[in-house]
């Protein structure tokens, strides 16, 4: 029959064993912050558009991508500017937010967050240019999205600026 002695050297010993299990874990998650803070990606997966008499409708499809196995990364803000190519250079289309402050989306690991964005765009000289450019093109456009995904983590919030062209 074991002693007191042993089952306390022993409980001591599982109690060890299991919390340098835990505090392993922790620290390899740790080491993996700043290569998913540097490698989030974002990819412009469509853009479609529909152009009416008046206004422009286009809808934005892309995906923020944590593509490491760090643990605890959560969206909380997304503000961006799309723009979209001319001749000479990029032109200004919209500017838009997306928030989730109030319930921060995860983005897991090896796994992204996909986004689909509508745009409704008034008569304006960018939206005319835009028009005429779309026309004479056939809607072949390349188009360019440049954003801030601003995010929660344990050392607080962190803007992280992502740039794409599509097609």
């Amino acid at each position: 029959m074991p002693t007191k002695q042993t089952i306390l050297k022993t409980t001591l010993l599982l109690i060890t064993i299991v919390s340098s299990a835990f505090l392993v874990t922790s620290t390899l998650n740790y080491v993996e912050f700043y290569t998913a803070v540097v490698q989030l990606s974002l990819r412009v997966l469509n853009v479609s558009t529909l152009i009416e008499v008046e206004n422009v409708n286009i809808t934005l499809l892309f995906a923020l991508s944590n593509p490491t196995k760090y643990v605890g990364l959560s969206l909380r803000e997304f503000v961006f500017t799309l723009f979209f190519e001319t001749d000479e250079d990029m032109t200004t289309l919209y500017g838009g937010f997306i928030s989730y402050a109030r319930a921060p989306e995860s983005i897991e690991p090896y796994g992204s967050k996909t986004i689909k964005y509508k745009i409704n765009l008034k008569p304006s000289n960018a939206t005319q240019r835009f028009k005429n450019l779309y026309e004479a093109s056939q809607g072949d456009i390349t188009w360019m999205l440049q954003g801030t995904a601003m995010l929660i983590t344990f050392v607080g919030t962190l803007d992280v600026p992502l740039i794409d062209q599509f097609p």
